[in-house]
């Protein structure tokens, strides 16, 4: 082996708990299993910390994560010194609807230009599934799978009586969801026989508010929701069809974690939507399967684990794909070991 020194890679963690303290670790975890040592720069939610600009003055690889805008100063500092920047992008701002911005608060704004400033100069770009790619300032990026897998299912399903769809949505209530749009498809397909329950602070549309079949369960802890689930047939993924812009839901996770399919209904995501589908995770409801998907249609029996590993395999971190592309950015072959 020749003496050329191994690359160092830094790697920003933004946050210190939820879904993107989860993804990083585990992308962490991965990546030490093939050999390549990461310094961890734990931000805990501050945008700036001074003590993190002698580690990356000492790398030759910083990787950043969605949100881009938490590492803003440490991407223009790497940039400034020469360095190469990895960004490890699953979330598109501004969040639109037709074209119009969701929230036109200056603190959003601010954010939004730091966030797409991130993005422009990072030298390269890795994104979690092919639907990212559609977008104009992720069309550079690479695909690579870089997500969580699906925990095992966890929950025996009670039984549930045959006559009734019951179905599960848990999450914000708001216009990017489509919530209302999402109700109108599944009473399309099921001609109302079918429950929805609602688990979520945000208070209902008030044209959903007086549905006979709607009902609304506020904030629930896990173990609440769990239990719920439990006498569920399936889990709502819904998002609005005016979205504008890519998305990987992560709602799908907390469902088949949870032993249930899942229903998704909304702006059309091709990867995702394949993935869901052929693996037999779940189905997408749209007009054009009106008459074609039924309550019948519908397993009340429990998902099959087969199924979960086939969805999560399509998204679930490539640790092995994922280093060799870390080594060639830092000058190394993939076939070569760091030291």
């Amino acid at each position: 082996m020749s003496g050329s020194p191994a690359p160092r890679y830094a790697l920003f963690k933004g946050f210190d708990r939820g879904v993107e303290s989860r993804i990083i670790a585990h992308i962490a975890t991965g990546l030490a299993g093939e050999g390549i040592k990461l310094e961890l720069l734990e931000g805990r939610g501050r945008l700036f910390q001074l003590a993190f600009l002698r580690t990356i003055a000492r790398c030759d690889v910083l990787i950043v994560h969605s949100p881009l805008a938490f590492a803003f100063f440490y991407v223009v500092f790497a940039r400034l010194l020469g360095k190469k920047v990895l960004g490890l992008v699953w979330d598109h701002y501004p969040v639109t609807l037709n074209g119009r911005r969701y929230d036109f608060s200056a603190r959003r704004r601010l954010l939004d230009f730091m966030e797409n400033r991130a993005i422009t100069m990072c030298t390269h770009l890795l994104v979690p599934s092919e639907d990212f790619l559609e977008a104009d300032r992720l069309a550079r990026a690479q695909a690579i799978p870089f997500w969580l897998p699906v925990d095992p299912p966890s929950l025996a399903r009670d039984k549930i009586g045959p006559n009734l769809l019951r179905i599960i949505f848990a999450g914000q209530v708001n216009a990017t969801r489509g919530l209302e749009e999402a109700y109108a498809e599944l009473d399309a397909h099921f001609a109302g026989n079918f429950a929805l329950q609602v688990a979520s602070p945000d208070q209902l549309p008030e044209a959903m508010s007086n549905k006979d079949n709607v009902e609304y369960l506020g904030f629930l802890g896990r173990e609440e929701l769990h239990d719920i689930m439990r006498q569920c047939d399936f889990g709502l993924v819904a998002l609005s069809p005016h979205f504008d812009g890519p998305g990987l839901p992560s709602k799908t996770w907390e469902y088949l974690g949870a032993g249930l399919p899942c229903v998704f209904i909304g702006k059309g995501l091709p990867h995702y939507a394949q993935a869901l589908t052929e693996s037999g995770a779940g189905r997408v409801l749209t007009p054009a399967t009106r008459g074609k998907i039924g309550a019948k249609d519908i397993k009340r029996d429990a998902l099959e684990a087969s199924a979960v590993i086939r969805f999560s395999g399509q998204f679930e971190l490539d640790s092995v794909r994922l280093a060799a592309h870390l080594l060639s950015l830092g000058g190394l072959s993939s076939d070569r070991t760091p030291v």
